[in-house]
């Protein structure tokens, strides 16, 4: 979370509380129809705060703390690199084409998921995931290098 942020979070601790993983929550139903504001948006009104743009951008670390304090900054990064390594070691041991692109698609949200939160990157990578799975047939493989 940037600092400026989180020091408006913690001043305003009584207002939003312990977030128990709503944040992702309110990300995921964002796929439902009709208006539903991503957990930017959603703190930015909870804190009272009136500016033009968009919500408040928090990071891995910011969301995790709001989240479950520290359980929740060590639970979602190791969330993260445990996902990220099952999906290497499944590439790793198939050479399959959807593993390759499967891996490049969660580094390069990871990535973006430490500047700007974990549940923010889930619509993006959701959305990539479906598409590798729907496009790259399962039994296509990559030629193990010598």
């Amino acid at each position: 979370m940037h600092v400026l942020n989180l020091s408006l979070y913690l001043n305003n601790l009584d207002k939003v509380g312990n977030l128990n993983f709503q944040s992702f929550l309110l990300n995921l139903s964002m796929l439902l129809p009709g208006h539903q504001p991503d957990f930017g948006l959603w703190l930015k009104e909870r804190l009272g705060l009136n500016f033009l743009g968009g919500g408040i951008s928090v990071t891995l670390i910011g969301e995790g703390m709001m989240n479950a304090r520290l359980f929740g900054v060590i639970l979602e990064s190791f969330f993260l690199g445990y996902l990220l390594n099952i999906v290497y070691g499944r590439f790793k041991q198939s050479f399959s084409l959807r593993y390759l692109f499967i891996y490049f698609i969660l580094i390069t949200r990871a990535a973006s998921a430490i500047n700007y939160g974990m549940s923010k990157e889930i619509i993006s990578t959701l959305y990539g995931l479906v598409l590798v799975m729907l496009i790259i047939p399962k039994h296509v493989y990559y030629e193990k290098p010598k």
